[in-house]
């Protein structure tokens, strides 16, 4: 068979009871180590029975790391022998045989687990549990074609040491699904990477369905080249055909077979309703640009599967072949997993780079309703003829959108289909480009009442560029003062449309800049004793005052007492006689029962501006409830 080197020995006892570490032993070379085609390392094997032993011996070492696994189809040549030079397997080439296959003494096929491909092995079975003595299924067991009809010789391998001289030439990779034999899943050609189809995931295959009767003929029954298939449903089917194996590998694995509350008609018009789910429940197992064919096992269809059993008229004798080659896939997200909102990414685009929350961007838009029926037509709202453009800081750009363009990449497309009306409205109309209007969004979520679904709007989107401005603390000091006027511009129109947390948010970005140190740092080393850099320092001045005083406002709307009391003393840094800012930390004060400290803001306010109707009136107040507070108070000690 091949050039036989004794001198390695690759020794492997398998015994029942706890695990045994068994270390390889090598000859070794002139310089103390071992042969680099050598090398071996510390396997786990697993002990079987005390007295039973079986020894590979390595004749021709074999090249790689990989060694096959069950239930790998290995092809081998092949020659078997006793001691007393009985051979009952004459030198056989190319045979196949699928490791753990009960037929096989299992000293052979375990020891060919260990093989590398090309190798050459001696295998040594002690007579028993590994050879043809076996005590466990017998009956499984299949005799070579010069015993199988001899007692006298079948006794004889039952008794005798067992040789086998293998060489392995190579494996078919095989996988059991399930883990109980039932779908049988052999790869023609492996998939790259470590993405698989999730639940939602749009794919593209090539597919063939046939059956296979007791003699393994082969009948096709349907076949298709590049079919779009949704797996949109699959989880609401996973749950529908549970049975007691697949439940238990379903919670191993952590998979979650409660279908969604809210489906996207959108989507699932788009599913093609001809494939069954043993085809979903094969591709779930595939990586892209994987092809292979699994069996499933007689009577399984029927079991789990009873649709496409009766699809495929198929019989308890018969066995069903699924054919897959795994093409395309569109990667389809529940993104907030409510199933309120699905991103179908067309393009993934190009670069690692993605918008910041201060980006302009240029965008493909086209915004439609989507159908609700099959008889349905799209509604389209709006298509741009050329890239527009929008500033994300600007809101006139829905939250949805705007968060969703935080994670593309350049030139991503994808489209975006969602029932929140309020994520999908801009905060302010789109007066420049006219894609997002108000107006547009009235139906979203509405029932339909002809078919009772709810009213979907659907984006496609696609990112044509997109450019982040330079970081604030880089700039010269007339480049940053437009830039936090741009803020405070954004802050006042949240101001008068009351949304007094996003206002909030706005003014405390701007002061972020001066607390950040970006606005006084002169990185650019400007002159700072030119009256022309001292007035932009005064005008940053008079910004963060107003930031500081603008934060004091709007925490009064809210009701935010506290944080306007540790706040306002930086704008009193700043200004200790601004009005504003004391009025409000009087009024903070004042609401939180400090009275005293509150009467000293009043005060000071009435020393600059006698005649300021608010805070007389504020005063006022403040005597009223500083009267109620103490008869309150006196009521309390009487009843003590």
């Amino acid at each position: 068979m091949a050039d036989i080197d004794y001198s390695k020995w690759d020794k492997i006892n398998y015994e029942e009871g706890e695990e045994q570490k068994v270390e390889l032993d090598y000859e070794i070379d002139s310089d103390g180590e071992p042969p680099e085609d050598q090398v071996g390392d510390q396997r786990n094997i697993k002990r079987e029975k005390n007295d039973k032993i079986v020894v590979k011996e390595i004749m021709k070492v074999g090249s790689g790391l990989s060694k096959p696994g069950k239930p790998y189809i290995v092809l081998v040549h092949a020659l078997g022998y006793t001691k007393s030079k009985f051979c009952f397997l004459p030198l056989k080439k190319n045979v196949k045989m699928t490791l753990g296959d009960a037929r096989l003494p299992s000293g052979l096929w375990k020891s060919i687990e260990h093989m590398k491909k090309g190798e050459c092995a001696k295998i040594w079975i002690k007579p028993g549990e590994f050879g043809f003595g076996r005590e466990r299924n017998p009956e499984a067991l299949q005799w070579p074609d010069l015993v199988k009809d001899d007692e006298e010789l079948k006794q004889k391998l039952r008794d005798e040491e067992i040789y086998y001289e293998i060489e392995l030439l190579d494996w078919i990779v095989r996988s059991d699904i399930l883990g109980d034999g039932q779908l049988m899943k052999t790869y023609e050609t492996k998939g790259k990477g470590l993405e698989r189809c999730g639940d939602d995931d749009e794919v593209v295959i090539d597919y063939k369905i046939s059956k296979l009767d007791e003699n393994t003929n082969e009948t096709e029954i349907e076949s298709g080249e590049n079919e779009v298939l949704n797996m949109i449903n699959y989880q609401s089917e996973l749950a529908q055909s549970k049975s007691a194996y697949s439940e238990k590998l379903d919670a191993k694995l952590g998979i979650d077979t409660k279908p969604p509350e809210t489906t996207c008609p959108s989507l699932e018009l788009q599913t093609n309703e001809k494939f069954t789910f043993i085809i979903k429940r094969i591709l779930k197992t595939m990586k892209l640009g994987e092809k292979s064919f699994t069996v499933v096992q007689h009577g399984w269809m029927q079991k789990n599967d009873p649709k496409g059993a009766a699809r495929y008229d198929l019989k308890e004798t018969e066995r069903l072949k699924v054919d897959i080659e795994f093409k395309q896939m569109i990667h389809i997200e529940d993104f907030y997993k409510d199933s309120t909102t699905y991103i179908r990414t067309i393009d993934k685009g190009t670069g690692t780079g993605s918008p910041l929350s201060d980006s302009i961007i240029a965008l493909n838009i086209k915004i439609a309703y989507s159908r609700v029926s099959e008889e349905d037509k799209e509604e389209v709202l709006c298509e741009n003829e050329k890239p527009v453009e929008y500033a994300l800081d600007e809101y006139t750009v829905p939250p949805l959108i705007r968060n969703i363009m935080k994670t593309f990449k350049h030139q991503q497309k994808a489209e975006i289909h969602t029932i929140l009306k309020e994520e999908c409205t801009p905060e302010f109309d789109d007066e420049e480009n006219g894609m997002f209007k108000k107006e547009f969004f009235d139906k979203v979520g509405q029932t339909d009442e002809a078919t009772g679904n709810q009213r979907w709007i659907v984006f496609k989107i696609e990112l044509v560029a997109f450019e982040t401005p330079e970081a604030m603390h880089g700039l010269y000091l007339e480049d940053k003062i437009p830039r936090l006027l741009k803020m405070k511009d954004i802050a006042g129109k949240f101001f008068k449309a009351k949304d007094w947390p996003k206002a909030c948010k706005q003014y405390q970005r701007m002061y972020s800049h001066f607390n950040l140190k970006d606005i006084y740092n002169n990185l650019q080393n400007e002159d700072i004793e030119s009256e022309e850099y001292k007035n932009k320092i005064a005008e940053c001045k008079k910004i963060e005052l107003q930031s500081l005083t603008n934060i004091c406002v709007v925490k009064s709307k809210m009701g935010d007492w506290q944080d306007i009391v540790d706040i306002s003393p930086k704008a009193l840094e700043i200004d200790p006689d601004n009005i504003k800012a004391l009025f409000f930390r009087g009024k903070a004060l004042l609401n939180l029962l400090e009275y005293d400290n509150a009467s000293e803001c009043f005060t000071k306010i009435l020393s600059l501006d006698p005649k300021n109707g608010v805070t007389l009136k504020e005063v006022q107040n403040l005597k009223q409830e500083k009267k109620k507070y103490f008869e309150k108070q006196k009521k309390m000690y009487k009843f003590i």
